[in-house]
């Protein structure tokens, strides 16, 4: 089951002892009656719990500081650079992952180009009325080209 969509991120906080207590009674009084929203709280409970027993195995600070300077660094100035940079970003992101999708969908449309030249070729070659393609290119054009106004007669151009 789902939870409301309305409630799932104060469901969260809720779990985290975060909300203001008006609003949490509120949510409480829900959960008795939402099966959605009670799963999705037992859920985040679930999860709050495993949070704090890892952070009792590895308290804080026992990691790479080089690591984590780097990354409070990099975090702050992405927050320092303007909305709309952080914006195009984020769109040139999606664009690079459908980078292989693109090339893949270009690859095929080459494939069909290149049947579609080899039957327009093939065809070509089948017109030229028995003539092979080692026959010089002057009776070849000759053949073309007499073959060409009995069309036109057959028409009554």
């Amino acid at each position: 089951m789902k939870p409301c969509a309305e409630n799932r991120k104060a469901l969260t906080w809720l779990t985290l002892n975060a909300l203001e207590p008006k609003r949490a009674d509120a949510l409480r009084l829900h959960l008795a009656t939402c099966p959605g929203c009670r799963q999705y709280a037992d859920e985040m409970a679930t999860l709050v719990r495993e949070h704090e027993r890892v952070a009792e195995v590895f308290p804080a600070g026992n990691g790479n500081t080089a690591l984590s300077t780097a990354l409070e660094r990099r975090l702050q100035a992405d927050a320092d650079r303007p909305a709309i940079l952080r914006w195009l970003a984020d769109v040139w992101d999606d664009v690079r992952a459908l980078r292989p999708r693109v090339a893949l969908i270009g690859a095929a449309g080459m494939v069909v180009c290149a049947v579609i030249a080899w039957a327009s070729l093939r065809s070509s070659s089948s017109s030229t009325r028995g003539l092979s393609a080692s026959a010089p290119a002057s009776q070849r054009l000759a053949s073309e080209s007499t073959a060409a106004p009995t069309l036109a007669s057959s028409m009554n151009c």
